[in-house]
């Protein structure tokens, strides 16, 4: 009777970890996640771990593990209110692949009211417009507006581009901008 209820206890047990590694003298289990969030499947159908204003990973115990698009970030990158990021917090974040995911997470509208631009040169539905990128540079960055979709999109240039047409030119691979016919 008592092997039975070992047994059932074990098996009890196996419902409520994840892993069991068993080694000589000692068994190491590691509970199951009280949440999983993973985010849309990607180009190769891939879903990546993913939440947006909370943990990716939670554990009843309190240990949590945060990530953008299959990127692990610190718990601030993914937990604070899109309204509450600063410009600090942002260009002050070392690592460029925990940057990139926060202001994919921002997007472009959002990230151009946080940052401190100055507009150098203007033409139609572009603008180059220059900002400190984090360590310092002020770089140049082409700040496109979709006519149809009316989304903004801002792309960096080369340091010293300091007009919209070179910057398109650039680009566009083009040594001198001319309109296309067709936008890529």
């Amino acid at each position: 009777m008592k092997e039975f209820t070992t047994y059932r206890r074990y098996l009890e047990h196996l419902e409520r970890v994840n892993w069991i590694i068993p080694l000589k003298g000692v068994c190491i289990a590691i509970q199951r996640p009280t949440e999983i969030h993973l985010g849309q499947p990607d180009e190769s159908g891939l879903r990546r771990l993913h939440r947006e204003g909370g943990p990716a990973v939670a554990h009843e115990d309190g240990w949590n593990l945060y990530a953008l698009n299959g990127v692990r970030v610190p718990e601030w990158a993914a937990a604070t209110p899109l309204e509450n990021l600063t410009k600090e917090q942002i260009m002050g974040e070392k690592n460029t692949d925990v940057r990139r995911e926060v202001i994919r997470r921002l997007g472009s509208e959002r990230l151009l009211k946080v940052l401190d631009y100055k507009v150098i040169d203007k033409m139609d539905e572009y603008e180059l417009i220059s900002f400190d990128i984090g360590d310092g540079r002020v770089r140049p960055h082409l700040k496109m507006s979709c006519p149809s979709t009316k989304l903004t999109h801002v792309e960096g240039v080369k340091p010293e581009i300091n007009t919209v047409k070179a910057a398109l030119a650039y680009k566009f691979k083009q040594k001198e901008w001319k309109r296309p016919l067709q936008e890529a």
